[in-house]
């Protein structure tokens, strides 16, 4: 019944997402090769998959006899893009990924004997842990919402995944950046790869309205990316004087035109991150270090405020509770832009379906700006409520199996599932715009998890979540002295759980 609900959600996420390709644009592709952030981009190429030969994973031929590789995921009945989407398809549907999907879970299962099978629930990290109590080996990988990973990490419950035989953390279907970040002592219990496709779904971009960019004279804006010259100084500029009170009532309201929508005040996070800042850093030892009260810090906030607390030039949607339908409030920030009345909106990747599926804007994305040009890389800031990683519980008797399986998903995804995701979740109205698709490959692989977003020691990744944010002011020295005796010792308890952890 499970497999069944799952490939009818699949199915409706991704229907609505089928394209029409038509009139082609000019490709602002810089020529040459620049590395932004880990990804070098240069002539446009199959999203996925570059131009060098496949690169296989260095796993052996096996016949595990029929054995089950179960996977526990994220299912939620009012959210369709909270549900994984990625682990099983039941069968070929003519969708792009659930076909995908479907041909590279037939293909392993036939290669290596084995069946791949998916297990959704509400509340998965709830799941895992009861079965994990009970030293059940019901999972041989558990994907788990960014939001429950502190009530599970350090519990014991799950492998070190840099201990594990066939996980080769050097191939390109996993991304060293992350691992290095979500390692504590060199402990790795929860990371992600190719395989994982919800912390895509859900990592935060910025989408901008081509046709009103064109209008106000902008200069090209993938240029700026290119150039490494897309920053919040240069943002902030392009910001001014968008905003406009159309029906004339002394007042901004969703009937008028603004220059930036945020999803949420977390958007303001993902420009504090954007902006090369970490909460937490390791020292060369490889301990944890508070790194958050710096003069970067109070200068990145300096520079993020202007745009996106001024409610005459940027809103959330929280800004309008009780002044128009509850219904519609969440969605404002890709309606606008959908509406043709917003320069640039802050969103999910998988908002991309709904602006190709409601809009006739012809729409591009963006990596969130730099601090200033001398900022080497982007970076881009995964939803820390909804992003996922995944983990191999503790309880797993066979944990070469889990670990083969999992090596193998993770390569098969990149090559034959990575490119139908690209294609769906791109492709506009009126192009495929080669430029948005060396955008997204950007941001996915410049994803920062940094463990003071994740555990909130002290409400301290809270400060760039709500407090700022919501205050307008850059009062972070103030609310960062109030509660820094409380980060530092939530943030040691957490410490010396991972140290006594095998």
């Amino acid at each position: 019944m499970k497999k069944r609900i799952a490939a009818a959600i699949t199915l409706l996420l991704f229907a609505a997402m089928t394209l029409a390709s038509c009139k082609a644009e000019e490709s602002a592709a810089n020529e040459t090769g620049e590395n932004l952030g880990g990804r070098t981009l240069s002539e446009p190429e199959s999203p996925g998959e570059t131009k060098a030969d496949r690169v296989e994973p260095d796993l052996p031929d096996m016949d595990f006899g029929g054995k089950i590789y179960r996977a526990l995921g994220n299912y939620d009945p009012r959210w369709i893009q909270f549900v994984n989407f990625e682990i099983y398809a039941e069968t070929i549907t003519g969708d792009l990924v659930n076909d995908a999907v479907y041909n590279r879970n037939q293909r392993l299962e036939n290669r290596y004997n084995v069946q791949i099978e998916q297990d959704l629930r509400e509340n998965p990290h709830t799941v895992l842990q009861k079965s994990s109590a009970a030293d059940e080996d019901a999972y041989s990988l558990a994907f788990v919402p960014l939001r429950f990973i502190p009530q599970i990490a350090s519990t014991g419950m799950f492998y070190n995944l840099n201990s594990l035989k066939y996980l080769d953390f050097e191939k390109p279907w996993w991304y060293k950046d992350v691992n290095s970040s979500l390692s504590v002592y060199g402990k790795l219990y929860c990371t992600t790869s190719d395989f994982n496709l919800m912390d895509k779904n859900r990592t935060y971009m910025l989408a901008f309205n081509k046709n009103m960019a064109n209008d106000c004279g902008f200069e090209n804006l993938y240029g700026l990316v290119y150039n490494g010259k897309w920053t919040v100084d240069k943002m902030n500029e392009l910001c001014r004087g968008i905003a406009k009170d159309l029906d004339g009532d002394g007042e901004m309201t969703i009937a008028d035109q603004w220059a930036l929508g945020m999803d949420q005040t977390n958007s303001f996070a993902a420009f504090y991150n954007g902006c090369d800042n970490y909460i937490v850093t390791k020292d060369p030892g490889g301990n944890l270090v508070l790194s958050v009260h710096s003069e970067r810090t109070i200068s990145s906030i300096d520079k993020i405020i202007p745009f996106t607390t001024d409610k005459t030039i940027s809103y959330w949607p929280t800004d309008f509770v009780g002044k128009v339908d509850e219904s519609i409030r969440p969605y404002l920030s890709v309606d606008l832009l959908c509406q043709g009345r917003q320069l640039f909106s802050s969103v999910f990747i998988h908002s991309l379906q709904y602006f190709t599926q409601n809009s006739d804007v012809d729409y591009g994305v963006l990596p969130f700006p730099k601090y200033d040009e001398n900022q080497k890389n982007y970076v881009s800031f995964p939803d820390p409520f909804g992003s996922e990683l995944f983990m191999i519980p503790a309880a797993v008797q066979d944990v070469d199996f889990a670990a083969f399986m999992l090596e193998a998903l993770s390569a098969a995804t990149k090559y034959e599932v990575m490119p139908s995701y690209y294609e769906i979740s791109i492709k506009t109205k009126y192009t495929t715009d080669e430029d948005s698709l060396k955008m997204l490959d950007l941001i996915f692989g410049t994803l920062r998890y940094d463990l003071g977003f994740i555990y909130d020691w002290g409400g301290v990744g809270t400060l760039f979540r709500d407090t700022i944010p919501n205050s307008g002011v850059n009062n972070f020295t103030s609310k960062y002295e109030a509660i820094e005796s409380r980060v530092l010792r939530d943030m040691e308890k957490t410490i010396n759980l991972f140290k006594e952890l095998p």
